[in-house]
C-alpha cells in the first residue's frame, strides 16, 4: 500500500534537529559566561535553519499549489478504498486516525 507521507520527510527531520539545536543553544546562552561565543553559535544555527527553507513556485503546471492539490487527491483516493466514508467529509481527527490505523496495520503485516 502506498500513501505519500505527509510527515516523514527529510526536511521535517532536519527542521526538528535544528530546532532542538537552537533550543539547546538558547539554554547555553543563558548560562554561558562567554555570551559572545554563545550568541555566535546561536546565529550560525539560525542561519542554517533559514537555509533549509526553499522558495515555492506558485506559477505554472509544476506550482506548489497544484502539487499540493494532486497529493491531497492521491491521499483521499487511497484512503477512500479503506473506509466506507467519504474522506473529504471526514474530520481531521478521523483522517489522521485512519492513517495511523493503516500504518499500524501495515507494520503488523510486515
Amino acid at each position: 500500500m502506498f500513501f505519500p507521507s505527509l510527515f516523514d520527510n527529510i526536511e521535517e527531520v532536519q527542521s526538528r534537529s535544528f530546532r532542538k539545536k537552537r533550543l539547546l543553544a538558547l539554554c547555553d546562552m543563558i548560562i554561558a559566561t562567554d555570551k559572545d561565543e554563545a550568541v555566535k553559535k546561536l546565529y550560525e544555527i539560525e542561519v542554517s535553519m533559514l537555509n533549509l527553507v526553499r522558495p515555492k513556485n506558485f506559477i505554472g503546471t509544476d506550482s506548489y499549489e497544484i502539487q499540493f492539490e494532486k497529493n491531497y487527491q492521491t491521499v483521499c483516493h487511497g484512503l477512500n478504498s479503506h473506509t466506507n466514508k467519504d474522506v473529504k467529509k471526514m474530520t481531521v481527527l478521523e483522517v489522521y486516525t485512519l492513517m495511523e490505523m493503516l500504518k499500524k496495520k501495515e507494520k503488523e503485516n510486515g
